[in-house]
């Protein structure tokens, strides 16, 4: 029997899920109006930087990099095929098939290592979190973004044209009726076209703590609300980002004495 986790890296072996994740994910507003601005302005100057890119699909994250003057920049990524399509798009960039488990890099190479939605898909991210400590540089700096731990805590129901997406409680003189689980690590499950795509949430401590374990100091947290030009082109999503989070950021940093 295949694992969550061969599931989940097989489908990333389906190139036609491949080119419809991609497809949709140029024109997605969560991740144009949303997400991505806001990780692109915690990059700062990478004018002459070493930057690893973690989970790096495509390689189109590892371009927008390149073009803001990263020095070298390298994008690592489980799935075979993402790599291939990778190297394709992107012929002076270096591209690698490699788990996070085990980066084959040098300790202290990198200025700052980048993982842009990509740590909601890994199990337990004790050694990745770890990994990356080793390769950074004093100095060095984590930027990564996940799924929000509030958002992935939402009880979910669709019918027809309706879609319910709740958490909280209804009070009942002394019963309650819970709706969501925020406490509960586990597999969640998302429908991308007609596949299943599954996600590990994790509450926010057990966010943070691998990092801290590491040695990690945690310089930034950032809960990203949507650009207001998303206001006139779509003021539905608009109201729905400004009003409830779906992602988080979150920067840090190694010691510069480690």
């Amino acid at each position: 029997m295949q694992t969550n986790a061969q599931l989940s890296k097989n489908l990333y072996e389906n190139k036609l899920f491949i080119e419809k994740y991609y497809n949709a994910q140029k024109v997605d507003k969560f991740h144009k109006f949303e997400e991505k601005p806001a990780i692109h302005r915690l990059l700062k100057d990478l004018r002459g930087k070493a930057v690893l890119c973690v989970g790096c699909g495509n390689g189109d994250e590892c371009a927008y990099i390149k073009r803001r003057g990263a020095k070298r920049v390298i994008g690592i990524d489980i799935s075979k095929s993402m790599i291939e399509l990778a190297k394709e798009k992107h012929k002076n960039i270096e591209f690698h098939v490699m788990s996070a488990n085990k980066l084959y890099f040098k300790d202290k190479e990198f200025d700052i290592v980048y993982s842009d939605l990509v740590l909601h898909y890994i199990k337990n991210i004790e050694e990745p979190v770890k990994e990356v400590f080793r390769v950074l540089k004093p100095g060095g700096k984590f930027i990564f973004s996940v799924m929000h731990p509030l958002y992935t805590a939402f009880e979910r129901k669709e019918k027809r044209n309706k879609k319910e997406v709740l958490f909280g409680y209804i009070k009942i003189k002394n019963r309650y009726k819970i709706i969501g689980d925020y406490f509960s690590n586990r597999i969640r499950k998302t429908k991308w076209f007609n596949y299943v795509l599954r996600e590990y949430r994790r509450t926010f401590s057990d966010l943070i703590t691998p990092l801290i374990n590491a040695g990690f100091i945690i310089e930034k947290v950032v809960e990203p609300r949507p650009l207001r030009k998303l206001k006139a082109i779509d003021p539905q999503l608009y109201k729905k980002l400004s009003k409830i989070p779906e992602a988080i950021i979150i920067v840090c940093r190694k010691d510069s004495y480690k």
